[in-house]
Parts: C-alpha cells; sequence; structure tokens
C-alpha cells in the first residue's frame, strides 16, 4: 500500500505535465473579442490572450470589438 500511492501521484503528475506541451495548431480560426471594460488592467489581459492564441494558432484571425466606454479618446 506504501508503494502504490506514490507510484499513483507519479503517474498522475507525468500525465498533467505531458497534457501541458507547447504545441502549435495551424488551423485558420476567425475569433472575435468584445472589450466592454474601461479598465487598463482588462485591456492588459486582453493583449496577454491575443499573445497567447496567436502562440498557440498562428493563422487566426482575430477582431476586437470595443464598446465607447471601453477605450477612452
Amino acid at each position: 500500500m506504501k508503494f502504490i500511492l506514490p507510484l499513483f501521484a507519479f503517474v498522475l503528475s507525468f500525465s498533467t505535465i505531458s497534457a501541458q506541451t507547447d504545441a502549435v495548431d495551424n488551423t485558420r480560426y476567425q475569433i472575435v473579442f468584445h472589450l466592454t471594460s474601461g479598465d487598463t488592467l482588462a485591456h492588459k489581459a486582453l493583449v496577454k490572450q491575443l499573445n497567447n492564441l496567436l502562440h498557440a494558432a498562428p493563422k487566426s484571425r482575430i477582431e476586437v470589438v470595443t464598446a465607447w466606454v471601453s477605450i477612452s479618446l
């Protein structure tokens, strides 16, 4: 019994590590983000998500739609 628990933990950790590989998807997706917040932290989070998306699926077509409240001119 003492041997089975560490073995189970090892197998479980290996499966989660293998699921986090950097796989690039060459499918062309069309994605629309809708930004409604005027908070600069939300803008930074959106830019991070766009970078992550372009890293994972570089052939994607992305559009960002904003409301008049979200960006001050």
